[in-house]
């Protein structure tokens, strides 16, 4: 999925990391850009980069009304997958200028020098809702939360409202938006007692 800077699309999200305590706003910066530089079309791309305050942000984005979607399981592997090319390829994604130039540039050391960067998948709730027919919730929760502490770096599993993504592709052509005020909230990582 792909942003732009213009009013229908997403900008920032307010992300409810505590459950209903507070929210930390993430401003997003760019989003679908390769995390992989070759020739071929289908390259390996990041659905979203932001920051949350100084900290990068980098999402992968899910969607669905039913179980015919990647499942949550092979969305965190997705994710850890574009965090690693995003380590390994730092320099020459720099060295390229790889961000939409209609957008504000940055720097994709930024991620890798910060050490501990936001992993985030979002997901909209009838997609959760179908997914935990198949996944325990806690256990799901726990395994994805386990594979960042592992890898050093945290990964938070978030749903947003039902967005119809696909009513907005006009004319062959697809910006998919979500509204600016939107609130993701948190399916918690750790152990509930």
């Amino acid at each position: 999925m792909g942003i732009t800077q213009d009013e229908h699309n997403i900008k920032m999200a307010a992300l409810d990391f505590r459950k209903d305590i507070g929210f930390d706003t993430v401003q997003w910066i760019d989003g679908e850009l390769p995390v992989v530089l070759n020739k071929n079309a289908r390259r390996l791309s990041i659905d979203l980069i932001g920051s949350l305050d100084g900290i990068p942000v980098l999402c992968e984005l899910k969607f669905a009304k039913n179980r015919n979607s990647d499942s949550p399981v092979y969305a965190a592997i997705e994710l850890l997958t574009y965090y690693s090319f995003t380590q390994f390829n730092a320099d020459i994604l720099d060295k390229y200028n790889v961000y939409h130039k209609n957008l504000n540039p940055f720097k994709w050391n930024v991620i890798v020098k910060n050490g501990f960067p936001h992993l985030i998948v979002c997901a909209n709730k009838s997609y959760w809702d179908a997914w935990f027919t198949k996944y325990e919730k806690a256990q799901l929760r726990n395994q994805v939360f386990e594979w960042g502490m592992k890898l050093d770096t945290n990964i938070h599993l978030f749903q947003s409202d039902d967005f119809d993504f696909k009513m907005q592709k006009k004319e062959g052509k697809y910006t998919p938006s979500i509204p600016n005020n939107s609130v993701w909230g948190i399916i918690k990582a750790k152990k509930e007692y």
